[in-house]
């Protein structure tokens, strides 16, 4: 059987972008030989030998998707944020690329975002390998100005994505400090509650006592916290903020539970977090077996 050896030829103006093609290129082929050389007109050619065509096209179209993401995909996102959308604050700026890159890459699982949101990645491949198949001279720079226009009308939308989710934790910490400064005017009404997770919190004084919910409904109905944009009908954090303890210790085995971060958030150095096993009354780890 005769050995096929192809030859594809892939330029790049920039050489940390050309060595990181061959880098990523090794990733999926250990058998090709890939040599880097200076290009006059162009700045960089790497040259590929390579014995399979087909897998070489599909090979070629990962290693330059690759080399857009690591040195270009950041950059377009920060222009799309200042050009697109006029935001100019760089901490603003940063976020919302942080977040942008959140919901490409599927990192943070508490993003709320539709159902029908298209993933980037996919189609940036999609757009990469129309423009390689069937090609022997394949042009980088030119493939990301002049071919990467439904690329970018997806990062557009990921990018607006991302400012929804900046204003909601914008609003999110605005709440959070209200209720900072709400219980910062607040007389402590017990010294220590402890706190037992579950689907609603359970409340015990110092002694072991459970605070029963007509108790709790009583101190609630005497605080205004309509005007933090609470109500009585909530049981997690509006009996906290009624009695605004000097301390509070929460206990269960979810830490990353949203809400024991929220009690965290607005009563901070007041909250101590620790495991189930270390509630120092029996009630509440028998209600939890039960």
């Amino acid at each position: 059987m005769v050995r096929v050896i192809c030859l594809f030829e892939v330029y790049f103006e920039l050489e940390e972008e050309a060595r990181t093609f061959i880098e990523k290129y090794g990733e999926y082929d250990n058998h090709a030989e890939l040599q880097r050389k200076s290009d006059e007109k162009w700045g960089n050619k790497v040259v590929i030998f390579h014995p399979h065509e087909l897998y070489a096209t599909e090979y070629i179209t990962k290693a330059i998707a690759d080399v857009f993401i690591q040195h270009r995909e950041s950059k377009w996102m920060e222009h799309t944020v200042r050009d697109t959308y006029y935001f100019q604050n760089k901490e603003e700026v940063q976020r919302i690329v942080e977040l942008t890159m959140a919901i490409v890459n599927g990192t943070d699982e508490d993003l709320k975002l539709p159902s029908e949101v298209i993933q980037l990645h996919p189609v940036l491949h999609k757009v990469v390998k129309q423009n390689v198949l069937d090609k022997e001279m394949i042009h980088f720079d030119s493939i990301v100005k002049f071919r990467f226009k439904d690329y970018h009308q997806e990062l557009i939308e990921m990018v607006g994505l991302a400012i929804d989710e900046y204003k909601r934790e914008e609003e999110y910490q605005a709440f959070i400090q209200s209720l900072r400064e709400y219980i910062s005017k607040k007389k402590a009404k017990m010294e220590h509650i402890h706190v037992v997770q579950g689907p609603y919190f359970t409340f015990y004084r110092e002694n072991g006592s459970k605070l029963m919910r007509g108790e709790l409904s009583q101190y609630i109905r005497k605080e205004p916290l309509f005007i933090v944009g609470l109500d009585e009908n909530e049981w997690n954090l509006t009996p906290l903020l009624s009695l605004s303890p000097k301390r509070i210790t929460v206990y269960g085995d979810d830490p990353s539970d949203p809400k024991t971060l929220t009690v965290y958030n607005v009563f901070q150095e007041r909250v101590t977090v620790k495991p189930l096993k270390h509630f120092p009354f029996q009630t509440a780890q028998k209600n939890m077996r039960t």
